[in-house]
């Protein structure tokens, strides 16, 4: 039998503007479509759970989130290593990524809200060594992007605004 393709364009495009809902209803309803027709097979699932993270992956790289910090918990890795399992498994760890990823989006997306998490982390850990790279992973972006965005929003450094809290 044909199987059926994931329209990516389309996805993509529903990611970018954080239509999480719209995404999700997307590939379900592809999914759905395909077992009512017999055409759901296992390498349908394959193909829809690989193309689907390529999307989502490509979007967090846009975004400068790193997608293996976003999914390193528990329970992303036990629900990824099943998803293929069948079609409610599949649309579950679709649910789960895209509510995920989209609320991390949006989170950087809206600048100040992660320069706060990063001063609550920076204030909540100041009397441990702390190094750009765990307050990145704290809040899933990369070092980089963490201290370029923090000195962007309030004029000093990561490691002046650390020192500043330790003395304080």
């Amino acid at each position: 039998g044909q199987t059926t393709v994931l329209d990516v364009d389309r996805l993509r495009g529903l990611f970018e503007k954080c239509n999480e809902v719209e995404a999700v209803n997307l590939v379900s309803q592809m999914l759905v479509a395909d077992a009512k027709s017999g055409r759901l097979c296992a390498q349908t699932l394959h193909s829809v759970h690989k193309d689907y993270m390529q999307v989502v992956f490509s979007c967090l790289a846009q975004e400068h989130i790193l997608a293996h910090e976003l999914f390193q918990d528990a329970t992303a890795k036990k629900m990824e290593r099943g998803c293929e399992n069948s079609l409610f498994d599949l649309i579950k760890w679709i649910s789960f990524v895209a509510k995920k990823a989209i609320e991390t989006i949006i989170q950087v997306r809206e600048s100040e809200t992660v320069v706060e998490k990063i001063k609550r982390y920076i204030d909540a850990n100041c009397c441990t060594a702390l190094t750009r790279e765990d307050i990145a992973r704290n809040i899933c972006l990369s070092p980089d992007y963490v201290s370029k965005i923090f000195k962007a929003k309030t004029g000093e450094s990561l490691k002046d605004y650390i020192n500043e809290r330790k003395i304080e």
